[in-house]
Formats: C-alpha cells, structure tokens, sequence
C-alpha cells in the first residue's frame, strides 16, 4: 500500500542557499498548518536565505490522517487525576471508547504511522526536493524525528537544530512525570508574575493570591463544573478542561500569563468561556464538538513508538 504526504513550501525571498524542514512537534501536529505562521516564528534573514518545507507526517492533518472520531469532548473532560475507584473507572471507560472508534475507524493504518516510517518520509521528501543535504529545525517532538533522521541518514544533513528536545531514551512513564514536573514549575512562575503585578486580576478579589485561587478554582470544578459560553455554544469547564486550558496557556511562557491569568479571573468569576478558548487551541476543538485528528495522531504514533505503561 501507499500513501500521499502532504506538503507545502515557502520559497526563500532572496539569495537562496538550501532547503530548511521544519516540524512542529505533536505527535499529531500539522506541520503545512505550522509552515502558514512562518514568519511570526522565523527571522526575515533565515526565510530570505532559504525555502521552508513543511510536511504533515503520516497519521495527521492530510497524510493519510488516523480517523478516531471527532465527538471527542467525553474524553478530554474526564478527571485525569482520579481520586477512588469512580473516577479510575471513567479514565479506563474513556480510554476504551476512544481507542475502539480508532480501531473501527483507522484499523488499516495504524500500524503504519510510526516516527521510523516517518523518518524514512523525510528522506523521501529530501529526494522529490531534489537536494543532497538538508536544513532541519525541529520543536518538541520534532526533536525525536531530527534525531533519528540525523542517525539513520548521517551524510544527508547540513545543520539541525533540536528546539526542547525530547530524550526519546526516557520511559514513557518517566516522561509524562519529567512533563508534569516542568509544567508544574511553569504554573509556579505564572502564580509569582500574577502575584506581583496589577495586571493579574486573578486572586485579588478573594485576597487569598493566585495560588490559593486556583486551588480554590480545581476544587470547585471538580465538584460541579462550571457553566459556559464560548460564542453561541453552551459548554462547561470541568477538570479536564481547567488542566488543558492552563497547561495550553503556559507553553507559550511568560507572553501568555496576562492571557491566562484573565481566563482564569473570568472563570472564578462564572465566566469560563476563554479559559475553554484556551482548552480548544490545545486539543483542536473546532465550534459544535468537533476536532481535528491531532488527538488520534498523538496516540497513534505515540502507542507505536514506546511500551505501554
């Protein structure tokens, strides 16, 4: 069998010198989706001097996308950190649920979406461009394909750069607390900008500061979330949505805390609508329900290319 790779290329606008790939990360991200932000994410010189290629790896946006259903708010609004056996049991339902529509859905292909067949899809790229050597500038997980490109294609590379690189050696376990750690710390130094500007509206109505604030908030949501809007569309924010809505904000770092720290103000205040916005962004949550396949690419690939836990 054989698939089609989506692709896109920006032309250098001035003296061209190669031929740069870039990647996202994800699992699951587009990167032709990436490659249409170009110029908010590199330089004018970097564009000028080479053409951007970008590519959405097999499982996601339009490369033979793995199809896991898109009525996907069930799953993202369970309580990933359960407490008794109830809430074990609805993270064990929604897993199941979820994992049987990409069977029934996607069953021909998912065995075939791992990062080493995409790996050999870059090489494939780097022939049909027509080029002997490649530029490669990878975010994320996109540091996991660069560099087992780099090792399995060693004379076929000029430069990479690895931005956030994963240590694809770690376990997969080992890597969701290395995750769960760093995005701890982050929300640490959200609380401290929040507490120490006028700007951060969150926590000061109480007085109680933005710590206790959204301890104050995760507690209430996990005993009645909260009801919404986000344009015409009734929703609510439960713990799910608390957990991806702030972790989504803080990837950006410090230019999303005065974003963050409204959404988060509004929904104390009964108003959770941004705070979903920001929940939305992250899981590819489109008006009405429904998503894009990045959530199926994440796990696709991702059940591919370690053990299960």
């Amino acid at each position: 069998a054989t698939l089609d790779l989506a692709l896109a290329r920006r032309r250098a606008t001035g003296d061209r010198r190669g031929v740069l790939l870039v990647n996202p990360g994800g699992p699951g991200a587009s990167g032709v989706d990436f490659l249409r932000d170009a110029s908010g994410i590199f330089g004018a010189r970097l564009r000028a001097h080479f053409d951007l290629v970008a590519w959405d790896p097999r499982g996601t946006g339009g490369s033979a996308p793995v199809d896991c259903g898109h009525d996907l708010d069930a799953f993202y609004a369970v309580d990933r950190s359960p407490v008794g056996l109830a809430e074990v049991a609805a993270n064990v339902q929604a897993a199941r649920a979820f994992t049987e529509e990409c069977l029934r859905l996607s069953g021909d292909r998912l065995a075939g979406v791992s990062t080493a067949a995409t790996v050999r899809d870059v090489d494939a790229v780097r022939r049909a461009l027509g080029v002997e050597l490649i530029d490669f500038f990878g975010f994320s997980y996109g540091t996991v394909i660069g560099a087992r490109y780099v090792r399995a294609f060693p004379s076929h590379v000029r430069s990479m750069v690895l931005d956030g690189a994963v240590d694809a050696a770690r376990p997969y376990e080992a890597a969701l607390r290395d995750q769960a750690v760093a995005l701890d710390r982050a929300l640490g130094r959200f609380f401290t900008w929040c507490a120490g500007t006028e700007r951060c509206r969150f926590g000061r109505r109480s007085g109680v500061g933005p710590a206790a604030a959204y301890a104050a908030l995760a507690s209430r949501v996990e005993r009645q979330p909260i009801r919404g809007r986000v344009g015409s569309e009734p929703r609510t924010l439960g713990p799910g949505e608390l957990d991806i809505g702030t972790a989504g904000a803080l990837y950006a770092g410090a230019s999303g805390y005065a974003r963050l720290g409204e959404a988060l103000a509004d929904a104390a205040g009964g108003s959770p609508g941004a705070l979903l916005q920001l929940a939305d962004a992250y899981t590819g949550r489109a008006a009405g329900g429904r998503y894009s396949n990045a959530t199926a690419g994440l796990y696709a690939v991702g059940c591919l290319d370690a053990p299960s836990p």
